[in-house]
């Protein structure tokens, strides 16, 4: 008689070839029809041998969990879960759509699929490089307030992203270069870059509940044009920015260093040299406080408002101008000096009249770059003709606009990404058609 061991690895070489046969069966009764349709449908073998490599799967349940597994094919879940879990399983997918939520976690998952990934509640990118090169959307859809987040939490997960990332609630950027690249970024809520370099080079045109960058460089050079309040809390983390929102804050050390600042409300600088050579539109209150905070800075004093600008660290304002002048003639300029050295340096420069400016303290109108009564450095004043063309100068150079209307090109996610819409969207044909609409 045959050892026990021996007569079981007959039996599982026996059993693994029955089932590979069966796989080639299958395989070849997909590239006949060109879509597969079950109950929950499991991939778990690694590309040519796979029931879902480069067909239509659309299924109640769809997980893509070999290698490659579901690679080139179109996946659509009518009722659950799209989950991509293998290495590159399914990289260059037709279209990746769920009814509930789609997740990419595997190495390179979901990366350039040619489509767009639309889920009606949310989509996670956990894997390096799972969502990156998406060439349509990415999308979580609902009503706002839903908590459908587009979540990209992986390295570099979703880079370059040719379409637009959007969501019902928040777009988190959680890792190294995470949302590199992206254009544009909209959110139902937030917009929250935790990774380095996690927004960089990207916009962002819709985020009521604001954004936070709060990483270094999260948002370099990134062009964010919001409706809500912008956080910069991490070195250069605003650095070369457009940064155009209800209040801005930078907090890190040179946060927005080179930045160009549209702030609708207030500006708040705490950091070291935070708004160093930035170039700042003021349509309410300034106050600084980090050394050197607005160093080089220019504030252009935003058309009809009056502004107060307060100073209060250590040389905050050195070689700062503020231009007290809207190119009509109608503002008021505020400036404190509250430190000793705060307007160390500082120019203001003003059209006309010196009247609409004021100065704390009160005797630096007569003391203009040197110590007053009180022992604080004053600012410079200068006089500058033909306002309007200073200004028109300035917005060029700038690239900035005061006109500037938030949300109009707003997508209204609680009239059009519903549920129920989601699974309207048509579908793309497959490779090999056989009667697609048939089976949904």
């Amino acid at each position: 008689s045959l050892h026990p061991t021996f007569t079981f690895q007959i039996a599982f070489t026996l059993a693994r070839q029955r089932r590979q046969k069966m796989e080639r069966f299958i395989v070849s009764l997909i590239v006949s029809t060109g879509v597969l349709s079950n109950a929950d449908l499991y991939c778990d073998y690694p590309r040519q041998i796979s029931v879902c490599y480069k067909t239509s799967v659309i299924d109640e349940k769809i997980l893509c969990r070999g290698f490659g597994s579901c690679v080139g094919s179109y996946l659509k879940s009518t009722s659950s879960q799209v989950l991509c879990s293998g290495h590159e399983s399914c990289r260059e997918a037709k279209d990746i759509r769920s009814a509930t939520s789609i997740w990419c976690t595997g190495d390179h998952a979901c990366e350039m699929t040619d489509g767009s990934i639309i889920a009606s509640r949310g989509v996670k990118c956990a894997g390096p490089g799972s969502c990156a090169q998406v060439k349509g959307d990415i999308i979580a859809m609902g009503l706002l307030g839903s908590d459908h987040h587009v979540e990209c939490i992986g390295y570099y997960s979703c880079w370059r992203v040719q379409g637009t990332i959007q969501a019902a609630d928040d777009i988190i950027c959680s890792a190294t270069g995470s949302c590199v690249r992206v254009n544009p970024m909209k959110a139902g809520n937030q917009v929250v870059v935790s990774g380095a370099f996690g927004a960089a080079h990207s916009t962002i045109t819709r985020a009521p509940g604001g954004v936070e960058c709060n990483s270094h460089q999260s948002c370099y050079d990134a062009e964010i044009r919001v409706e809500g309040p912008i956080w910069l809390n991490s070195n250069l983390s605003g650095a070369y920015a457009i940064l155009d929102g209800s209040d801005v804050e930078c907090g890190g050390k040179r946060s927005c260093y080179w930045a160009r600042i549209d702030a609708a409300e207030d500006l708040l600088i705490t950091g070291q040299q935070a708004a160093a050579n930035a170039q700042i539109i003021a349509y309410g209150n300034i106050e600084a406080y980090g050394w050197e905070a607005l160093l080089n800075a220019f504030i252009l004093i935003g058309e009809g408002m009056d502004t107060d600008v307060h100073l209060y660290g250590f040389y905050t304002g050195h070689s700062l101008t503020i231009f007290c002048d809207d190119g009509y003639g109608d503002v008021e300029c505020n400036v404190y000096c509250h430190g000793i050295t705060s307007c160390y340096a500082t120019t203001i420069e003003y059209a006309d009249s010196i009247d609409n400016v004021n100065i704390s303290p009160s005797d630096c109108l007569e003391n203009e770059g040197q110590l007053s009564d009180e022992g604080v450095w004053c600012p410079h004043l200068v006089e500058r003709a033909d306002p309007a063309q200073v200004i028109a100068d300035l917005m060029r150079i700038w690239g900035l606009d005061r006109a500037i209307s938030q949300g109009n090109e707003l997508v209204q996610f609680e009239e059009i990404f519903t549920p129920q819409s989601m699974l309207q969207i048509e579908a793309p044909a497959p490779e090999n058609p056989t009667n697609l609409m048939a089976t949904q």
